[in-house]
């Protein structure tokens, strides 16, 4: 095999782990997204119809909150890895591969919000909403709303 060979094969490698985060990360959330709504649902019922028991939802509310740090992290942490793996392939892009594949170097450029042009000869850029808004912000905004929701439901169940 040689050097060529090596380098396109790495690129593929790094093609397939950007591939292999990106499907991590969104069962990721998806799982813990459907675990906290089932809890959240238990802990609602058990301050509505048992009321008498304030220690259950308490506990559920604060094993809640855990869960929504413990995922917070794990969401970084994927998405850390997403654009580690995004960088190895720019990089193997950039030094051995045809100066037309730029597909990795080009998507950062045009994420950025600079136009960029397409082996077609078309220009693109991204809008301006596309590039004021950023994935992980939004996964990361909706797990602190739901350990507020926790936070909230940890008090109804003290009063």
């Amino acid at each position: 095999m040689d050097q060529d060979e090596k380098h396109k094969l790495g690129y593929q490698g790094a093609l397939q782990m950007v591939a292999v985060e990106h499907h991590t990360i969104w069962a990721t959330f998806q799982s813990l997204l459907a675990a906290n709504a089932v809890l959240l649902t238990l802990v609602g019922v058990l301050i509505k119809i048992f009321p008498q028991y304030k220690w259950a939802p308490q506990i559920l509310a604060v094993a809640g909150l855990f869960i929504c740090v413990a995922w917070f992290f794990a969401l970084t942490r994927q998405f850390s890895y997403h654009r580690y793996w995004h960088a190895w392939a720019r990089a193997i892009e950039q030094k051995t591969l045809n100066p037309e594949v730029r597909m990795f170097q080009l998507g950062r450029v045009f994420g950025e919000g600079a136009s960029v042009e397409l082996p077609t000869g078309d220009s693109m850029r991204m809008t301006w909403a596309g590039r004021a808004f950023k994935v992980q912000w939004l996964a990361s905004s909706l797990i602190i709303v739901i350990a507020l929701v926790y936070a909230i439901l940890f008090w109804m169940a003290l009063s």
